[in-house]
């Protein structure tokens, strides 16, 4: 239902990751070699289908270019993710050693969209901190598990993150579940549905982590959804609920309401 279109000079490079075929379409002159972006896309979507156990595709896009989603306020990066194709957009400045930092959290990002947005898309647009924010999450984990980041850059980006979702102008007056990124000219509601989303799924994660001796975490909860309905279904907060309740066998609907008012600062607890 959706198509990309895109007009340039682009070099191609198929491979297979995990049974999955995966197609890079690299257009422009970069720091880094095709190669060099060729093994960390590679890195990371062999680790995503390894989390998940298998991919909703078996073929996938990933076309790099020049992002000019930028000035002012802008992006330096920016991804987009929809039907079996990734649209993964770089300052053209970027140097090489990037390729092993936060930005290729885009790449992890918009792929596991695969899973968290398409697959299990969100029931409407009162579960999109979910979809976005659970995904934020998760696609740093993948970076860090791939060894793509070290634990320190780990840390000083979620520090990062936090620290912006605390002193959104917006918390306070704006409801997480009432978020969108439909005007990305709008930094503030975008960072809040982002960055809000990041705080609560981490904050979730923690207690599932504590409630199972570590044995379980938010991605075994997404895995566990995504193998209900492998063929998709849509989701939200009743679906998430109850798989986290089979997962740990305790029910944290009281405590997800409590941080979807405020995400923050107790998003350790």
């Amino acid at each position: 239902p959706m198509t990309l279109v895109t007009a340039g000079d682009y070099r191609l490079h198929e491979i297979s990751v995990s049974g999955v075929g995966l197609v890079l379409a690299i257009g422009g002159a970069w720091s880094f070699g095709d190669g060099e972006l060729l093994d960390t896309v590679r890195s990371i979507v062999s680790e995503e289908v390894s989390m998940l156990g298998s991919s909703p595709r078996n073929r996938h896009l990933v076309i790099v270019d020049r992002n000019p989603v930028r000035g002012g306020r802008g992006f330096e990066y920016y991804g987009v993710h929809f039907g079996g194709t990734v649209l993964l957009l770089l300052d053209p400045s970027m140097d090489r050693s990037r390729l092993y930092d936060v930005p290729m959290s885009i790449v992890a990002h918009e792929f596991f969209h695969n899973w968290n947005g398409e697959a299990l898309r969100p029931v409407d647009e009162s579960f999109m901190w979910f979809t976005e924010g659970a995904t934020v999450f998760v696609s740093y984990q993948v970076l860090l598990r791939a060894g793509i980041i070290n634990g320190a850059q780990y840390a000083n980006m979620e520090k990062g993150i936090l620290e912006r979702c605390r002193e959104n102008p917006l918390r306070g007056s704006s409801s997480l579940t009432g978020a969108g990124n439909g005007d990305l000219t709008d930094r503030d509601m975008v960072d809040l549905l982002y960055d809000g989303g990041f705080a609560v799924s981490r904050a979730i994660d923690g207690r599932i982590a504590a409630l199972t001796g570590g044995g379980s975490g938010l991605v075994d909860v997404i895995r566990r959804m995504y193998e209900e309905s492998p063929g998709g279904t849509a989701i939200g907060l009743d679906e998430l609920n109850a798989a986290i309740t089979a997962e740990t066998g305790h029910d944290l609907s009281s405590f997800i309401g409590q941080l979807l008012s405020d995400p923050l600062p107790d998003v350790s607890s």
